[in-house]
């Protein structure tokens, strides 16, 4: 049987065969794919597996397996007209679930300082072995403990079952000791990542630390999706979060060790999920950094026009691919739904919510307390008072609000529980819409029994 594609006999050279189920030489696929034709050319079907971008194979390179290539995210609009005779609308930006599992190129660093000690160590490597478990051939991994330094415990490897073993036995016998440089960690993860001559379908970092870091840190370095869990509340929030919000990744707070778990499970969802990086939205000329995207998520972008005007939308975004795809679209903003104006203003509600708490931090941060909980009063009373404050977001939006004002009693309560750490989290989470560990609201089927699995498999921990 000949190739289609260079019309030589197949033989005993390496080949792919594609969804469809045609069989090519595997290096004139990759000349296909390397000049952007992604159509089989016998039958014109989108192909169905992604190969490596650019070089030979290196001998750690994951296996070739099929994923959804160059898959497309879904936008549509919802608008209704409000008292005023304005139309008030939302962008829903949706990732069709498939229940498609992707491979990743999964790098962890985890502190193991002083302050690890007792249970928060112990869980800690309970957490990573659950997550070896988890991965499959077509993932490889590597665990970067910290402390003062950052010594990757082994390469960058396929999670086969001897690597798998090896890496576990590693991690059971983490220890802790020094203090904590996390511009060590993440230069680790910069020269393990760099050092790739294939690449899998995504990449994260996952940074996990509970202390400030000992050095000033400014890698400059370049990293994929990074996503941060702070532990305890003397971690360093701010820096934690501006990490994590460079790539598009999430920052999520683990106010106790027994957290630990559930913030690596939702990590793990995320990334072996992932369909899209760098999703990027611009309504009327706003634009919103939506990170990475996972199979199965929905995103809203409320916004507000005069009834009848058009609305312009431009997506931006990367595939499992590397590929770097765009989207426009124009509304017309005169198709009204009246059964969509709870949802439309709840999502109204959200982006108030964002800027309360960012005001509230901010000023916490510089001392006024007072200001910081006149702030979260206002939104409080303003989402009670809205025709969407049955909802279930709304409802999320006022706990969280009540939560936090707890926490801002005074300085040391705030400080004590965590109160900045806690409110980074909860705007993380409600600006991306997306679950951390700590509440599943907007928890995709792959997040949530990803975060289930990790609880369930470190009780008794």
């Amino acid at each position: 049987m000949d190739c289609a594609i260079c019309l030589v006999e197949l033989g005993g050279t390496t080949r792919i065969t594609a969804g469809c189920g045609h069989t090519f030489h595997l290096a004139c696929v990759q000349g296909l794919a390397n000049h952007g034709h992604t159509l089989c050319p016998q039958c014109r079907a989108p192909f169905s597996v992604l190969l490596p971008r650019a070089g030979d194979p290196a001998p750690d390179a994951p296996p070739a397996r099929a994923v959804v290539a160059n898959r497309a995210l879904q936008l549509s609009f919802l608008c209704t007209e409000t008292a005023t005779g304005k139309c008030a609308g939302v962008v829903v930006l949706n990732a069709p679930h498939e229940g498609h599992r992707v491979g990743v190129d999964l790098v962890v660093l985890a502190d193991v300082s002083g302050s690890m000690v007792g249970r928060k160590i112990t869980l800690l490597r309970e957490s990573l072995r659950f997550l070896i478990g988890e991965l499959t051939p077509r993932d490889r991994l590597c665990v970067v403990p910290f402390n003062d330094h950052a010594t990757p415990l082994a390469p960058l490897k396929p999670m086969n079952d001897e690597n798998k073993a090896a890496l576990a036995a590693e991690c059971r016998v983490l220890d802790v000791r020094g203090g904590t440089d996390i511009g060590a960690a993440l230069l680790a993860a910069h020269r393990v990542l760099s050092a790739r001559r294939s690449f899998n379908d995504t990449a994260m970092v996952l940074l996990l630390s509970d202390g400030q870091d000992a050095a000033a840190t400014s890698t400059g370095v370049t990293l994929p999706l990074v996503c941060c869990v702070g532990i305890g509340s003397d971690h360093d929030a701010f820096l934690l979060k501006e990490l994590s919000a460079r790539s598009g990744g999430t920052f999520a707070y683990a106010p106790s060790d027994v957290l630990i778990p559930a913030t690596v499970g939702a990590a793990l969802g995320a990334a072996t999920s992932t369909v899209a990086t760098e999703v990027r939205l611009k309504v009327k000329g706003e634009e919103e950094l939506v990170g990475a995207f996972t199979d199965g998520q929905t995103f809203y972008h409320p916004f507000s026009s005069d009834v009848g005007l058009p609305v312009t939308v431009v997506l931006t975004y990367k595939d499992n691919g590397g590929n770097a795809r765009e989207a426009h679209a124009e509304f017309d903003g005169v198709t009204m739904s009246e059964t969509s104006a709870d949802l439309i203003d709840s999502h109204m509600q959200r982006r108030l919510f964002m800027r309360a708490i960012k005001s509230s931090v901010d000023m916490a941060r510089g001392g006024d307390m007072s200001g910081a909980r006149d702030a979260l009063r206002s939104c409080k009373e303003t989402i009670e008072a809205s025709r969407s404050a049955a909802t279930e977001l709304c409802a999320s939006l006022v706990a969280d609000l009540n939560a936090q004002l707890e926490r801002l009693v005074d300085s040391r309560t705030y400080h004590q529980s965590g109160g900045a750490a806690t409110g980074l989290a909860r705007m993380t989470s409600h600006t991306m819409q997306r679950a951390t560990g700590d509440g599943l609201l907007y928890a995709t089927q792959a997040v949530a029994d990803a975060t289930q699995r990790a609880v369930d498999a470190t009780q008794g921990v």
